[in-house]
């Protein structure tokens, strides 16, 4: 029941009521206000007017929170279905509207960032090259039947001919597996240790594979027993290698000003707390990756590029635009592997270009983070032509009809 007796259920103020301040950031109202309008437009346009009273999928959460960053968000995503409304080729509209009302639909996080990725590279790529074919090798009468042939992402025409565009996102299972047992291990490593009434900050070097046995071996009674001492550091055999666990005493302080400058917290991991804290319980991990974990990083990521070569067209240039789908993964780290591992390698040669890619997360700053890195493969059957070679480096741009 609502505060003022009806029955109606709260709902909290969407993205087309809230009052954001914007003062800081790379959007003025102007922005917000074009937003609101572009977003009225495509909802009326893919026919879902009512979402906004009824929101769901992914975007629902940023639709109905207010805050700065929120709303920098939302125009952000707006701005890039307003470039793109105005710089995709006649044929493939609908595609590109159907590829924007799944958006708007029930997606895990996962799928979403997907679909978003595909139109973010885009509208990325669009200031340098347009119009944008989606899905080009696809004929008008097929588009979205259940015959529909299989084709890039998108591509470009230049004046040197077409060059195709596969996005995709790259997910290291074997991280993601990682992933989860470190954080089975501080779970059960911090019940353990408020059991034993131990407060302790610790620090995790822990190889890529890690089984059951393996988080036992961590967790167990015996290395809780060792931890009673305040500090140390102990090197524990696992099934694929050694972990590194090391440990301070947590620290507790009276006020904020007592933890500043303090001794303890600077010989500690950088952790401490203030006030009364029961059980406090610090924990960081790192990877701590062997060689065998680079060649299961190799393989993996050769088997994803594996899955996209059905979606490549022989005879033209094929950019694949890879983004990194885990909060651990490094270009500095991912890069070398292409000149290492898959530009060698003949079976590549249908890669004319990896384009590492960066999506923008900084949406609320002056300067983004969207970025786009193309590493050219020297292997190629097909190598870049200089009208894209000008275009992705910022020599001229290819606006054509």
């Amino acid at each position: 029941m609502s505060d003022n007796g009806s029955d109606h259920e709260f709902q909290p103020r969407g993205f087309f009521e809230t009052t954001p301040d914007l003062d800081g950031t790379r959007f003025g109202k102007h922005d917000l206000e074009g937003a609101r309008e572009v977003y009225r437009d495509l909802f009326a346009k893919l026919e879902i007017e009512s979402w906004p009273d009824n929101p769901i999928g992914p975007l629902r959460v940023w639709w109905t929170q207010e805050g700065t960053q929120t709303a920098c968000y939302l125009i952000y995503i707006a701005s890039i279905f307003h470039r793109l409304c105005r710089n995709v080729t006649s044929r493939s509209e609908p595609i590109f509207f159907e590829k924007s009302k799944r958006l708007f639909s029930e997606l895990s996080d996962a799928v979403f960032a997907e679909q978003l990725a595909e139109l973010e590279v885009a509208f990325i790529l669009s200031r340098a090259m347009s119009p944008i074919s989606f899905e080009p090798m696809v004929p008008v009468e097929k588009i979205g039947s259940a015959d529909q042939p299989k084709s890039p992402d998108f591509g470009f025409r230049l004046p040197s001919g077409d060059i195709a565009i596969e996005v995709t996102v790259w997910h290291w299972q074997s991280l993601r597996d990682w992933d989860a047992a470190q954080e089975q291990i501080s779970l059960r490593l911090r019940a353990r240790l408020g059991r034993a009434g131990l407060a302790r900050q610790v620090e995790l070097g822990l190889p890529l594979k890690v089984g059951g046995a393996d988080i036992e071996a961590i967790v167990n009674s015996d290395v809780v027993d060792t931890m009673r001492a305040t500090d140390g550091t102990i090197t524990i055999t696992l099934s694929d290698g050694e972990a590194t666990l090391r440990w301070a005493e947590f620290p507790v302080f009276s006020s904020f000003d007592e933890m500043t400058g303090s001794p303890q917290a600077a010989e500690g991991f950088g952790m401490g707390a203030v006030g009364s804290v029961e059980k406090p319980f610090g924990f960081s991990v790192r990877p701590q990756f062997s060689e065998r974990a680079f060649d299961d990083a190799a393989t993996s990521l050769r088997k994803a590029l594996d899955r996209k070569r059905r979606q490549t067209v022989d005879g033209l240039p094929n950019i694949i635009v890879l983004g990194l789908g885990h909060h651990r993964l490094e270009w500095a780290w991912v890069l070398p592997m292409f000149a290492e591992r898959i530009w060698p390698n003949a079976k590549y040669k249908w890669i004319t270009a990896l384009a590492a890619y960066t999506p923008e997360r900084a949406w609320d700053q002056l300067n983004g983070t969207a970025m786009i890195l193309f590493d050219w493969n020297p292997n190629s059957a097909l190598p870049a032509p200089q009208p894209l070679r000008d275009a992705v480096d910022g020599r001229a741009t290819f606006h054509l009809p």
